[in-house]
């Protein structure tokens, strides 16, 4: 079936038809850049297309059209790069947000259908005119980069220096716009040529070279890397309790949304429905990073990897699980004897980070095993968990110090649990 009738589909069919022309359009596509079939020529009915967008049958024709652009886009987007990224401007602010997201998905094969990086891998000459072709493509991104951040500009009431997370922001023409620009600035290369365009270091093929695009990717990883501040509430005894911390803030919302079934114990209801709200917004967070990163988590159960050792199998988290039961069988005693250093801040933090060093050995072990068999899984997270480990291991060994002090009846208990702690530190750091 010819590209002109699977064209009328897709912009006036039913959603069933539209949806059928579209994956047959892709086997065309497949032809063509494979085996040479058609000629470019055939992909020149969309041009004309783009100017009856607005006459399509509905918005589910309109969608499937936008999606169906990544293949003329693969095909002649170079020669009609400002049709197309007119185009995607003018979709990704649209009031619809299936519509914008269709213009997001499309992007990155929009920029890229222009020829504008091969004199930073070359080490040999290029011929004068591909040299000049590619330096007047690295304008005609940079220039539609301008316009996608000044169109985002526009939309956006809020400081994004202030949003951790693309999805933080509610849906609106703003958070499309700045989705796109991730997608396409996420690369190193098209990072690098914008900001060369921005600084006006386009004019001499010297400024981009693969070690400034290497150190800058190493750069921006570590920046992407940062631990948030508000990771600090999710294993620290005291958080912020600020509104503004995504963690913070939710048990905060759901303290208002529920304050009379908190007054009752017993509410297994309102307990539901908290549980089902929070694990409902992980997972959209979740598969919202995932798509963000091109990770497909439906075929993630097909990917066959080893699972690291259970925790009782690391012989370290037994000690440290051992000196845990040691200490609960004190605090026991205690609660029998009527210690008062059991209503102290120090035994509520000695208490708190017993159970944040149990998980946290664990967790930095499986960390080990994983870099130790060269995956990355581990990398990032082996430091800041050993930075975890350190704290919590200061803040156990000063409220045991304190404690002994306050309780003359267990002393010797508490003495010998920080023996045994300052035994397991010494493991616990050679991880």
């Amino acid at each position: 079936m010819g590209i002109k009738i699977l064209l009328e589909k897709i912009l006036s069919g039913t959603r069933e038809e539209a949806r059928a022309a579209l994956k047959d359009l892709e086997k065309v596509w497949r032809a063509y850049a494979r085996e040479g079939i058609g000629s470019k020529k055939d992909w020149t009915f969309f041009i004309n297309a783009l100017k009856k967008f607005d006459d399509a049958l509905s918005l589910d024709n309109k969608t499937v059209f936008v999606a169906a652009l990544r293949y003329p886009i693969m095909a002649i987007g170079e020669k009609h790069f400002e049709e197309f990224s007119d185009f995607v401007l003018k979709v990704v602010s649209d009031p619809a947000g299936r519509l914008r997201q269709a213009a997001v998905s499309i992007a990155v094969d929009l920029v890229w259908s222009l020829e504008m990086a091969q004199m930073i891998v070359g080490a040999k000459p290029i011929p004068q005119k591909l040299e000049e072709r590619i330096k007047a493509n690295r304008v005609r991104f940079g220039v539609f980069i301008d316009k996608l951040e000044k169109l985002r500009d526009m939309h956006c009431e809020i400081r994004l220096e202030s949003i951790e997370y693309i999805e933080e922001l509610p849906p609106s023409i703003c958070k499309s716009a700045e989705a796109m620009l991730f997608d396409i600035l996420d690369d190193d290369t098209a990072e690098y040529i914008y900001e060369a365009h921005k600084d006006g270091r386009l004019t001499s093929l010297d400024m981009v070279s693969p070690a400034a695009i290497y150190e800058m990717g190493r750069a921006r990883d570590k920046e992407d890397l940062r631990v948030p501040e508000w990771m600090e509430c999710t294993w620290r005894r005291v958080p912020c309790g600020k509104k503004s911390c995504p963690v913070c803030g939710r048990i905060a919302s759901d303290r208002e949304r529920y304050p009379k079934e908190r007054e009752n114990a017993k509410s297994m209801e309102a307990s539901l429905t908290e549980m089902m709200r929070g694990l409902s917004k992980t997972l959209k967070m979740l598969k919202k990073n995932a798509k963000m990163h091109g990770i497909d988590l439906e075929t993630l159960n097909q990917i066959k990897s080893e699972e690291p050792p259970r925790q009782v199998e690391f012989p370290l988290c037994r000690l440290v699980m051992d000196w845990n039961k040691n200490l609960f069988q004190i605090e026991a005693m205690a609660q029998d004897l009527g210690a008062f250093w059991l209503q102290t801040e120090a035994a509520a933090d000695l208490f708190w980070y017993a159970n944040v060093l149990n998980g946290k050995v664990y967790r930095q072990l499986c960390n080990r095993w994983h870099l130790e068999r060269g995956d990355d899984y581990g990398d990032f997270d082996f430091e800041y968990t050993g930075n975890i480990l350190g704290e919590s291991l200061k803040i156990l060994k000063k409220s045991l110090n304190e404690l002994s002090l306050w309780s003359p009846d267990q002393k010797g208990e508490l003495l010998l649990a920080a023996s045994h702690l300052a035994q397991l530190e010494e493991k616990i750091q050679a991880i």
